[in-house]
């Protein structure tokens, strides 16, 4: 089961205690099961959710009650003749496309950890969800080639044609369904705090000193807006190096900091400035100490991409390499 609200019957009267939602019986499209994980994900009480999969669409258009999917000429009916509803951009919605219109703000707050009340916070994961997510669904329902998607996994749970009877095509759904609504759950919650922690870089980001970003966890992630926001500053305003504590106790120190240089795009490869070659090649027990003067052991990754070392050491080591990379270029 997807869960113990939920419940999946094959050809069964609607009632109306439950919230019951009406869906094509046998082979299903991806956009279906992404739009039906998103109704469940969209309930914030513990109420029974009943699923109806049938093939006899007189019985469910007399029931304006409850909720069609692609079957009945219901509102979410987006393979009946002359559908025609169109995104501002254009492209023909899928079943989960108008569900998720109608339903983003709610679907985002009930799964964030914490009741989102935030409406700027909200339109960005929604819009991006949409943008990602969800509009590949709907071209790809209308026949266009997207190739692979977050959901292109579901079409492997149609049964063969060695299983074709009806039982199989109902497992195969609940199957597809309960992976679909644990992927979509954790895709959304991992864009609300996407979002947050932008929220959050957009204030460290102004307090950086010397091309040298602190941050207060090694968890926030940085490359992406830290890149975004070299691209948009003069040189002297770029961020060269991100630092933040890593957790667990090491044998050197007693706090252990990072010290990672800044990539210059997300797409391409190549770093802002690159820690010198020399530190990768020296020993243990050098240290560092001639070239930095440092009373303890520091570590240089031998792609000279990071330092690790006490969280003083790293912003010298950070220093003089930006020094170093200094006097490399005006020659």
């Amino acid at each position: 089961m997807v869960n113990e609200k939920c419940k999946i019957i094959v050809q069964e009267q609607p009632r109306s205690v439950y919230d019951t939602y009406i869906l094509p019986s046998e082979v299903f499209l991806n956009s279906q099961v992404v739009a039906m994980a998103l109704l469940i994900l969209n309930k914030p009480f513990e109420r029974e959710i009943r699923i109806i999969r049938t093939k006899k669409i007189w019985t469910v258009t007399d029931y304006k009650f409850f909720t069609k999917i692609d079957i009945g000429d219901g509102k979410y009916d987006s393979l009946k003749l002359n559908f025609n509803e169109r995104r501002p951009t254009g492209e023909l919605y899928s079943c989960a496309g108008l569900i998720f219109r109608d339903n983003a703000t709610d679907v985002i707050k009930h799964v964030s950890k914490d009741y989102i009340e935030d409406d700027h916070l909200l339109s960005k994961v929604a819009e991006k969800i949409d943008r990602e997510i969800i509009l590949p669904l709907d071209l790809e329902a209308q026949g266009v080639h997207v190739g692979l998607h977050k959901f292109s996994y579901i079409s492997d749970f149609i049964p063969t044609w060695t299983l074709s009877d009806a039982e199989d095509f109902e497992i195969a759904f609940e199957n597809a369904l309960d992976v679909t609504v644990k992927i979509l759950r954790a895709t959304i919650q991992k864009e609300i705090e996407n979002a947050q922690n932008e929220s959050r870089m957009e204030e460290l980001l102004s307090n950086h000193k010397d091309g040298i970003l602190i941050l207060p966890s090694y968890k926030i992630p940085w490359k992406e807006t830290v890149i975004a926001f070299n691209e948009s500053h003069a040189d002297d305003q770029k961020i060269d190096f991100v630092m933040y504590k890593l957790p667990g106790e090491y044998d050197f120190w007693s706090e252990c900091w990072e010290a990672h240089a800044v990539p210059i795009s997300m797409d391409k490869p190549g770093y802002r400035i690159l820690f010198p070659e020399e530190w990768p090649k020296l020993s243990l027990t050098e240290r560092l100490n001639e070239i930095a003067n440092l009373d303890e052991y520091v570590f240089c990754h031998q792609n000279r991409t990071s330092v690790r070392c006490s969280e003083e050491a790293a912003v010298k080591m950070c220093r003089i390499a930006k020094e170093i990379y200094s006097s490399k270029t005006k020659k």
